[in-house]
């Protein structure tokens, strides 16, 4: 099937599956496609076609497999070419109409596209190292917000420490307020008991003077 799409391809771009060319705002052509993209579309499609792929095949099907080898073949050779793609992207335009007047159809014949495809290559250039800049950008400002959030939580440790320390104060200096009440209470009985023994001699003093006693 794959063989067969590539055979009834009506040109390269479409052999190789690749997009076909526009015109920019100035009726210029573009074809955007770096030489490595076309590598790789090449790469990719004549798996289905090698030679070394026909040991199995039939007559008709080895044919086939070898007209789609050569359609690809020759598709990469003029695409991957600026000076042959660029006559060609030229031609491609005029044949299928995208230049709609004479005048514009002139100024495409005479458009230098491998200037263009350079400008082109130039901008996608300044594009990918914009893209790297943003990139690292970013992971700076990643870098940042990861600071940012152990110091976080390194405050919120400290909080946490210094919380428990305050605790335990407080537990501290209840446990002597504690100490200090039972201390007060443990006397109590002993005062009263030398009370008690007082007026028990004060009696006993009365009782020998001959002195009622006071109950």
């Amino acid at each position: 099937e794959a063989v067969k799409e590539i055979n009834d391809c009506g040109d390269h771009f479409t052999t190789l599956r690749l997009p076909l060319p526009t015109l920019d705002v100035l009726e210029r052509p573009v074809w955007e496609i770096t030489t490595e993209e076309v590598e790789r579309a090449y790469r990719k499609l004549v798996r289905w076609c090698h030679p070394d792929k026909r040991s199995n095949m039939t007559d008709d099907e080895a044919e086939e497999c070898e007209t789609a080898f050569k359609r690809l073949k020759k598709a990469k050779e003029i695409l991957s070419d600026d000076e042959k793609s660029g006559p060609y992207v030229r031609e491609w335009v005029v044949d299928h109409g995208l230049a709609r007047k004479t005048k514009e159809k002139e100024a495409i014949e005479n458009t230098d596209l491998v200037k263009s495809a350079e400008i082109m290559r130039e901008r996608e250039e300044e594009r990918r190292k914009q893209m790297a800049a943003k990139r690292g950008e970013e992971q700076q400002e990643l870098g940042s917000s990861i600071v940012k959030e152990m110091e976080r939580k390194r405050k919120v440790a400290e909080l946490a420490r210094l919380e428990r320390e305050k605790r335990q104060r407080l537990l501290e200096e209840d446990s002597d307020s504690d100490d200090a009440q039972a201390k007060f209470k443990s006397k109590g009985p002993t005062v009263g008991k030398k009370g008690g023994d007082e007026d028990e001699e004060e009696r006993e003093k009365n009782a020998r003077r001959g002195r009622p006693r006071m109950l």
